[in-house]
């Protein structure tokens, strides 16, 4: 984790790669979501007035963020779950997605 290009994924970031667009994440189970700003969108098939609809759910990313097996933008890997001293951390392939750096004026 010395390298720069690769760091912990936060929900911070999951917010800003939701703002940033083309975001998506796959969870442990296969279900695959879209990062948006505020929280994640599940799209699901459900039953309205007894006929068969897509219908679209929406998540907390604390609520989603322990589930997240990897993530990808635009066909980019941009980060994966793997274990580090003993404990699973969301951690980012380096590619696909920059931290911004916070000015203090």
């Amino acid at each position: 984790m010395n390298d720069k290009q690769h760091f912990e994924i936060t929900v911070s970031d999951l917010r800003l790669l939701g703002q940033q667009g083309g975001a998506t994440a796959f969870l442990d189970d296969g279900t695959k979501i879209e990062l948006k700003p505020n929280f994640c969108i599940e799209k699901r098939t459900g039953f309205i007035g007894g006929d068969a609809a897509e219908v679209s759910l929406t998540i907390s990313y604390a609520k989603i963020y322990r589930k997240i097996r990897t993530i990808k933008r635009h066909q980019t890997l941009v980060a994966r779950r793997v274990k580090c001293n003993g404990k699973e951390i969301l951690q980012s392939t380096g590619r696909g997605y920059t931290r911004s750096k916070i000015s203090s004026n």
